[in-house]
């Protein structure tokens, strides 16, 4: 039951993604840069999981899913430290959305949203771009 509700969140998180897209972003790529675009694209949507993970806190839900496995062989950026950046970012972002502040809910927070935002924000773009293959130092 856990891991349907799970499917179900990560479903509503990238429809909604997916009905807003930011052709500007698309725009300050040129063609050879497709390639990292997607990559970029990818990075940013497992950092999306992992805002959610850290959000619901439910490791039975996690370890159901395969999407963090598939966005770290599709972006393929090989070291471990990208991944571990990622998520220790994303858990600051899913700390970090606050209790809503109308009484009617109770001090419930608008995850999902809040995770939402995050993915969207140009701090995460910029953050995804400095992780490109010609600047990452694997650790020895």
């Amino acid at each position: 039951m856990k891991t349907n509700r799970f499917s179900i969140i990560l479903l509503i998180a990238f429809s909604l993604i997916s009905c807003k897209r930011n052709v500007d972003t698309k725009k300050s790529y040129s063609l050879h840069d497709s390639t990292n675009f997607k990559k970029h694209k990818w990075l940013k949507e497992y950092a999306l999981c992992s805002c959610i993970k850290f959000s619901f806190n439910d490791d039975e839900m996690i370890k159901s899913d395969l999407s963090f496995t598939v966005y770290k062989g599709i972006t393929d950026y090989g070291s471990p430290l990208v991944y571990q950046t990622i998520d220790s970012a994303s858990k600051k972002a899913a700390f970090s959305i606050q209790p809503s502040q109308i009484a009617d809910f109770s001090g419930k927070k608008a995850m999902l949203s809040g995770c939402i935002n995050y993915y969207e924000s140009s701090k995460l773009d910029s953050f995804v771009k400095s992780f490109d293959r010609d600047s990452i130092e694997t650790p020895k």
